[in-house]
């Protein structure tokens, strides 16, 4: 197949104008159904930068002058 042949088939095709469904309203409900939940992990690593922090708080300094 050539380029005139391929260009012309690519012209024949029909691209649709837009998403077949509106996803608003289903982002919209996600949001409202789902709260924010905390798994063990996130009370483990929020623990262990307090921890940081209280054993070393030079580092607080620190990570303020990077922000």
């Amino acid at each position: 197949m050539n380029d005139d042949e391929l260009l012309k088939k690519l012209r024949g095709m029909k691209m649709p104008a837009g998403p077949e469904a509106d996803l608003w309203d289903r982002v919209q409900h996600r949001i409202a159904e789902a709260p924010a939940r905390f798994s063990a992990w996130d009370w483990a690593i929020a623990a262990a930068a307090a921890a940081v922090f209280l054993l070393y708080p030079e580092l607080a300094a620190a990570l303020l002058y990077h922000l």
